[in-house]
């Protein structure tokens, strides 16, 4: 890791920006002198994560999770973080009076695996909407956090709140956080990762795709036309046609 503190980094469909100094390292990429920077990235491979799209709350708590081997579950209810300076968790606060204890849970590591719905189950009836939807911005409904068992100073964590829509409660993801070696990532998802015929460039339609525009955070441009946007004033995304603040150079690896 040493010295990529200060990347943006890839991971699958999504990428990892430390959680430190956050505005600074906004400031570091953008510059009075160009509409846009184009800063190159490294790739880090965590060995576990959760697919925040596939967390459910039906009769219990379900989602699909990847590993490369055996993982750690614990569940965190109502809880409140304690952040430490590199953006790590201390730990959390929880009334215990009040709300469930944490829930531990081991299991098996591969890809898409499936978390059962009958591991974990609260009332939610017996908490309020504002508690549920994270309504005072600092106490979460739930947190989960997924460790390998071979290392436990990797951990994925997400947060997660509660929308009633009908008489159903949705989860809603607000946020997922890596830590590796005493770091801390938030993770954001790119738009626009495919393999096969899906994987040029869509300005020159010829070399393959490499570059992320930020802040829409489309990957849809080669490092050749990555540089020509760069130089244009009010450069917008080919995409979405917003305007381009910065843009990441970064390499994923590609399944033939």
């Amino acid at each position: 890791m040493g010295n990529r503190q200060n990347n943006i980094q890839p991971v699958g469909n999504e990428f990892l920006l430390p959680n430190e100094d956050f505005h600074q390292n906004r400031d570091l990429i953008q510059n009075e002198d160009h509409d846009s920077q184009l800063v190159p990235t490294a790739t880090l491979k965590p060995s576990v994560h959760i697919r925040k799209e596939s967390i459910k709350y039906d009769q219990g708590l379900s989602f699909i999770y990847d590993s490369f081997g055996e993982v750690t579950f614990n569940f965190y209810f109502f809880a409140i973080e304690s952040v430490k300076s590199f953006g790590n968790t201390e730990c959390y606060y929880i009334d215990l009076e009040r709300h469930p204890n944490p829930v531990i849970h081991e299991a098996q590591g591969g890809l898409n695996h499936e978390f059962p719905n009958h591991l974990v189950n609260i009332d939610l009836t017996q908490y309020t909407l504002p508690d549920l939807s994270f309504a005072d911005k600092k106490m979460y409904p739930l947190i989960i956090e997924i460790r390998p068992k071979e290392n436990q100073r990797i951990i994925e964590v997400t947060y997660c709140k509660f929308k009633l829509e009908g008489v159903h409660y949705k989860v809603k993801v607000i946020k997922q956080k890596l830590t590796m070696d005493d770091k801390s990532y938030e993770i954001n998802e790119i738009y626009g990762i495919r393999t096969g015929n899906e994987e040029e460039c869509v300005v020159c339609l010829t070399n393959p795709k490499d570059t992320i525009v930020l802040p829409c955070r489309h990957h849809c441009l080669c490092l050749g036309c990555a540089n020509i946007v760069r130089g244009q004033n009010n450069s917008k995304c080919p995409i979405c046609r917003i305007a381009v603040e910065s843009l990441l150079n970064i390499k994923i690896d590609r399944v033939s």
